[in-house]
């Protein structure tokens, strides 16, 4: 559905990992479902470069028979908040807190959770948690125009994204 690609702003994979995060592609799937009662599954790749004020993040998803490909900066703003750009636009940010092992040894790490505007009131907000070499996705776009609602969850793997 090609609606999802706009939600799918997601998958920072990130510079709010840390800037190393990304050393390595992250590729894998999930699935979607909206408001209207459709459903279907997404694969996606994300790949990052480092760049003075943080990572350019580049993604490629797949839904259905169509695959569209983006790009976005992610720029840290401090070890909590980061900005999300396109086009040198400023439409978003987020912020990452860390779960202490005290909490538990298998969720210990950072938590990520974004929003941003991606035009004409579309809203977009994503939670992220990496696990290992993994990578749990989940979120939603709301549309005020038509009223759709898309929300979305996956898992990302770090390996070679042409696989």
């Amino acid at each position: 559905m090609k609606r999802l690609f706009v939600s799918a702003v997601g998958i920072l994979a990130s510079l709010v990992f840390g800037v190393q995060a990304l050393a390595a592609d992250y590729s894998g799937s999930g699935s979607w479902k909206d408001n209207g009662g459709n459903s279907g599954e997404f694969t996606a790749t994300v790949s990052g470069e480092d760049t003075d004020a943080g990572m350019t993040i580049t993604k490629t998803i797949t839904v259905g028979d169509t695959t569209k490909t983006f790009s976005f900066a992610v720029n840290k703003v401090d070890d909590t908040w980061f900005k999300i750009n396109i086009d040198g636009q400023n439409v978003g940010g987020g912020y990452c807190w860390y779960v202490d092992v005290s909490v538990s040894e298998e969720t210990a790490g950072k938590i990520c959770h974004y929003g941003l505007n991606v035009g004409n009131g579309v809203m977009v907000e994503e939670t992220f948690k990496k696990f290992g070499d993994q990578m749990f996705i989940m979120g939603h776009k709301w549309d005020p125009n038509s009223k759709l609602a898309i929300t979305w969850q996956g898992v990302l793997s770090a390996g070679d994204s042409s696989n």
